[in-house]
């Protein structure tokens, strides 16, 4: 378990593993609170452990604790636990960094995607990005049908981006290497675009399955 002020973690959302280079990546909304568990006895956590879908430790955070950090992307060595500094950050202005949820990682080149909640896009970032840096590339208009997407997907075998867009209830396909105002390859929707969608609701996520070549996404 990642956990403490060192790690730089604020309402983490994302992650994924770059095994080639033996690294985590963490997208950080930036909302924190501090919490205390000491007077908090073994039957009340046994208690509130029994409630579904409810952080174990959200009742016993400390009242005017809350505080606001910028959204970043922590890097961590893939094996580190505790109390553990990241190995790097990417953070600041020129970032673009808005609400980032979904992140994935291309292996060869080693380019990190991320879904940017706020701002309808989609943000490559350099392998070896740091700091207040700026995407390698860009993907954001109204030709390509993100709508406050959440998640995504790397497609390697047909070297695709597959988002699931929680604002539009739809999955969007783009070439891996999309950019800018480009249209998706092709649209996945329960409804004919404009009218209320049946099927899929608010899918947060989405992943490939390679075996059997298809897409699940939570709906």
């Amino acid at each position: 378990m990642l956990q403490g002020d060192r790690t730089r973690l604020a309402d983490p959302h994302g992650i994924a593993l770059d095994p080639q280079r033996g690294v985590i990546y963490i997208t950080n909304h930036g909302s924190v609170h501090s919490v205390s568990l000491d007077q908090v006895s073994t039957e009340q956590r046994d208690e509130q452990s029994k409630v579904v879908n409810w952080p174990l430790e959200r009742d016993f955070a400390i009242p005017g604790s809350g505080r606001t950090l910028p959204p970043s992307i922590t890097v961590f060595a893939k094996d580190a636990s505790g109390d553990a500094a990241p190995l790097r950050v990417i953070e600041g202005p020129r970032t673009g960094l808005n609400w980032p949820t979904g992140i994935a990682v291309e292996p060869e080149s080693g380019d990190i995607f991320v879904t940017n909640d706020t701002t309808d896009s989609i943000l490559v970032f350099a392998a070896e990005a740091e700091g207040d840096v700026a995407p390698r590339r860009i993907l954001e208009g109204p030709g390509t049908g993100l709508n406050n997407p959440t998640g995504l997907a790397l497609d390697l075998k047909n070297r695709e981006l597959w988002v699931a867009n929680f604002g539009a209830h739809t999955a969007t396909a783009y070439p891996l290497d999309a950019h800018g105002n480009a249209t998706p390859l092709r649209t996945i929707r329960a409804a004919v675009k404009g009218t209320p969608s049946l099927m899929i609701g608010n899918p947060g996520s989405v992943t490939f399955d390679t075996n059997r070549g298809e897409l699940l996404t939570p709906n």
